[in-house]
């Protein structure tokens, strides 16, 4: 049976379906591919997370951002996991996860540049699967089999992944969800829990 080695997707839907694909492939990391395509997409979507969580939640990767004070700054420079700025007292954890953030993050992809990218090797402690530059050659190559497409809303099916194989990902986005309504979280929970329609 052939491996699935590329995938090439197209993020939107209707009308927003990007004319562009982005198209990745196992070979450049010494990865030989997937028996399913369950497993390729999710394996595409921890890729992706990593990178998202690097560049967007990270408190300490994002220290020289414009909205971390500089005594903040220093304090993550001193001690990479502190919880909180010992000079001002604020919260220094990692920003919450975002499905609406992380939907755009990818669709983003479909404009960036080879220096726009970032980084494809390595993030957040995992070393990528999945390469972006695979090579056209590379792929009209292959044969048909080794090939996944989703031809449109990759945004989805792979928000849908990463919730799969990181299941805390879901009480984060209910979280994020409700963190903007007036409602006391017990309610919220106890609504939840009885299945109620608490919108």
């Amino acid at each position: 049976m052939t491996k699935i080695q590329f995938i090439m997707m197209s993020c939107g839907y209707v009308e927003s379906n990007q004319t562009s694909v982005l198209i990745y492939g196992t070979h450049f990391h010494g990865h030989d591919g997937f028996e399913s395509g369950t497993e390729a997409v999710k394996e595409l979507a921890l890729d992706f997370y990593a990178k998202f969580f690097d560049e967007n939640m990270s408190t300490y990767n994002n220290r020289y951002s414009i909205e971390i004070k500089k005594c903040c700054r220093e304090a993550l420079i001193k001690e990479p996991s502190c919880k909180f700025c010992s000079a001002c007292g604020s919260r220094l954890e990692d920003k919450p996860f975002d499905a609406e953030g992380f939907m755009e993050f990818i669709t983003n992809l479909h404009g960036t540049t080879c220096d726009s990218y970032g980084e494809s090797e390595y993030a957040n402690e995992r070393h990528f699967v999945w390469w972006p530059w695979s090579g056209l050659k590379s792929l009209l190559d292959a044969p048909k089999e080794s090939i996944l497409c989703i031809p449109e809303q990759a945004e989805v099916c792979l928000l849908d992944a990463l919730v799969e194989a990181k299941p805390k990902i879901l009480r984060q986005m209910f979280m994020a969800m409700i963190s903007g309504r007036r409602l006391k979280k017990e309610r919220v929970f106890s609504d939840f829990k009885t299945k109620r329609d608490i919108i």
